[in-house]
């Protein structure tokens, strides 16, 4: 053991809209097998620890995860000990990394606890680094305006990104939808995971690779073009199933508003944190159309 670090560990790191996420994993090729789904060709694999990274990700071994946790337990009762001179103590953690493992008596070749593990420590990083929410939407830019298609799974959001993109607009996400809030302007910002092959036809196939989609390293995921622009959020839409006659209908604010705080992928385990995104919430709702399909 060096650093906290076990000898069996493998390290990968992914970059995301600037920011470098460190990962250290006992399942080296489970980890691998998972960033080839969900980000392709698009991360690095190191036999060290990789510097500078802005947030870490680590999938412990499960006797491993109540070792470290223990750890940390003794290591921010030791920081109120040493505050304690002040009244109330006051104590200032800022997270810099999350643990994942398997539970316990899981299939050994489990891989769910690294995507959500994944996912969760890119939601975060991208939050405490730059107030960057992860939104249950699909996005794409049309005349550099940016639409948004939000709802649950099998609600047609990538159906529906995907169709507006074969007809000419410029794909900017198929799943997660980052968003970036100045109070001024909502902006959509591109992500860089793959988006799912199968299923789409081999005509519509051609056309997505002509717009700058390629191949990945797994034949059931395509790589997204890598020249893309960030975009204004002017319309968010939520497509759901309903027996009225097919259409768009305008949405209120609360409508609205109700509507996004429901789809909201990223934790938010501080109070500034909720708060900045109530207020990004307010721009959505503010600057930008709204209507449900």
């Amino acid at each position: 053991m060096n650093d906290g670090i076990a000898n069996d560990t493998n390290f990968f790191s992914i970059h995301i809209l600037g920011h470098e996420l460190e990962i250290r994993s006992a399942f080296p090729d489970r980890t691998a097998e998972c960033l080839r789904a969900v980000y392709g060709s698009g991360y690095s694999e190191y036999s060290s620890r990789p510097e500078n990274s802005d947030f870490r990700l680590e999938l412990l071994k499960s006797n491993d995860f109540g070792e470290r946790l223990a750890q940390t337990g003794a290591a921010v009762l030791q920081e109120l000990k040493r505050d304690s001179n002040t009244a109330p103590p006051q104590l200032a953690i800022s997270v810099k990394a999350l643990l994942a493992a398997p539970a316990a008596g899981s299939d050994e070749n489990d891989t769910g606890f690294i995507f959500s593990g994944l996912a969760a420590a890119v939601q975060h990083m991208l939050q405490t680094t730059e107030c960057i929410y992860s939104l249950h939407a699909a996005a794409v830019s049309w005349r550099n305006s940016g639409i948004v298609f939000a709802g649950a799974n099998g609600a047609g959001k990538s159906t529906l990104a995907r169709s507006m993109v074969l007809n000419g607009a410029e794909y900017l996400s198929d799943d997660s939808t980052f968003i970036k809030s100045d109070r001024k302007t909502t902006t959509i910002l591109p992500n860089p995971e793959v988006i799912s092959a199968p299923g789409v036809p081999v005509e519509d196939m051609d056309k997505l690779i002509a717009q700058g989609f390629s191949a990945g390293p797994d034949p059931r995921f395509m790589m997204p073009p890598s020249k893309r622009r960030p975009a204004p959020l002017a319309t968010i839409i939520f497509p759901e199933w309903s027996e009225e006659e097919p259409g768009l209908y305008s949405l209120t604010n609360r409508e609205t508003l109700l509507k996004i705080l429901k789809l909201i992928k990223t934790p938010l385990p501080y109070e500034e944190s909720a708060a900045r995104w109530f207020e990004t919430c307010g721009g959505i709702v503010l600057g930008a159309r709204a209507a449900r399909l």
